[in-house]
Parts: structure tokens; sequence; C-alpha cells
């Protein structure tokens, strides 16, 4: 005599962020692929630059090569835009950088992996001088679906690296996709 009762054997998917090994980091199936991404947003003048300098708009597009779960390589290319408050001169600040970043992704279970990403670059102002800087920054990745991910992030910029006195720098708050 039998229940009637048949068992049916369904494969569980795998985890989300990760693949069937378990793994959770972000870019962990897509590995050795490069990503795309364009970002938005807004440049705030810090320290004496905020004396001459009001926000203004900031956009940046990158390379992003995800060399393990947790590291990425990346090439950044943005321009930083701000408003002139001072009456001595008409020409508002502005820098356009290109910079290699390196981005490490903190392992979370959250559907947000936070991320912290540094780097050297060479940053170009708007008289046309061009100078060796740095940035760093944190944000965040969200997996949107396998193909897209949303990445808010804020990033200081020291364009460049003089006198403390002398030097301009600025925050940026952005908010990208990332795509492959």
């Amino acid at each position: 005599a039998t229940t009637g009762v048949e068992v049916v054997v369904v494969p569980l998917p795998p985890k989300r962020g990760g693949n069937d090994t378990g793994s959770t980091g972000t870019f962990t199936p897509y590995l050795k692929r490069l990503w795309y991404s364009a970002h938005v947003g807004s440049t705030h003048p810090l320290g004496s630059l905020n004396n001459v300098a009001d926000a203004n708009i900031y956009a940046m597009a990158d390379l992003s090569y995800p060399v393990s779960s947790s590291f990425n390589l990346q090439l950044l290319a943005g321009i930083a835009q701000l408003t002139n408050t001072s009456s001595t001169t008409s020409v508002s600040p502005r820098w356009t950088h290109f910079s290699l970043n390196g981005q490490f992704i903190f392992p979370r279970v959250f559907d947000m992996k936070p991320y912290w990403r540094a780097g050297v670059g060479l940053y170009k102002d708007v008289a046309g001088t061009s100078t060796m800087g740095i940035n760093t920054g944190f944000g965040g990745i969200v997996r949107l679906s396998n193909q897209f991910y949303l990445s808010p992030g804020l990033d200081l910029h020291l364009p460049r690296l003089q006198s403390k006195d002398e030097r301009p720098y600025f925050l940026t708050a952005h908010i990208g996709i990332l795509f492959k």
C-alpha cells in the first residue's frame, strides 16, 4: 500500500549575488570581466576653496575590473564643476580627472555591499594646469539584476599635493549605474 505522496526534488537557486559554491561576493560570477558605470552628483568645496566657490555638478564614468570577489581595479574619468562666488574673478573652479583606483568591497549578508576606494590620478584645472592628485571614498553597491548595480558614494579629492595652506580639495557625492 502507498500513501500517494511522491517525493519531488527541487534544486535551490544560488545565493543572491553569489554562485552555487556559496560565495556572496558582489562580482563573484563575473570575475575578470570588465564593468562600466556612469555617475552623476554634486561637487562640494572644502577648506579655503569653500570661501570662493559654491557646490555644483559632478559627472564620472569608470571601468571596473573585478580581480577577486572583494577587490576591483578601476579607471575613473570625471569632471567636478564649482560655482564662483568671488568678486575678483569670473572663472568658476573646475577639474577634470583621470584616476587609477583600488576598490575593496566589504562582505555583508545584506543587499548593499559597502566599499572603500582610493587612488592617484591626473587632475587638470580650468586654467589648463595638470597636477598629480589623490582621491579616496566610500559608498555601497546594490544589485538590481544580474547585469545592473546601483552605486551611491562620497569621494574626497585632493587635486594638488602641495603645502596644506595652498591645497584645494573638494567632496563629490554621486550615484551611478554599473553594467557589463
